[in-house]
């Protein structure tokens, strides 16, 4: 996993968005997600467990998705209320994320208790 780039792409697979890996070594690029929980994915973050998440709105919740980075499978972290553009973990496992309506700012609020509905999987 060391030599992997991970991009969340908007419209990677013809109009539809993906979460892309790409070995640094090779440049060779494969899907690694694409469509199910993630609509328009816009920022990526990778956990120190090696999963990623990606925020991801329109075609869907605005939501923050955890992608397996190995098998690509997906689950709901939590809803969002409104756009994310960025999003970054701290060495604390704290999840920040930036709107894309207002300017960045450090938060310290955290990521609210994922929603648990018959529509949607609850985290692990």
């Amino acid at each position: 996993m060391d030599d992997t780039l991970y991009v969340a792409d908007s419209s990677a697979q013809n109009k539809v968005g993906a979460v892309l890996s790409v070995c640094i070594q090779s440049k060779k690029q494969a899907v690694l997600a694409s469509g199910g929980l993630l609509g328009t994915p816009e920022g990526i973050a990778l956990e120190a467990n090696g999963q990623l998440l990606v925020t991801s709105f329109g075609g869907g919740p605005n939501a923050i998705v955890r992608v397996d980075a190995g098998t690509g499978q997906q689950s709901y972290v939590t809803m969002l209320p409104g756009q994310a553009a960025r999003i970054a973990v701290e060495s604390t496992g704290q999840i920040l994320v930036a709107s894309a309506a207002r300017p960045a700012r450090r938060s310290s609020a955290s990521i609210p208790r994922p929603v648990t509905s018959p529509s949607f999987p609850q985290a692990d």
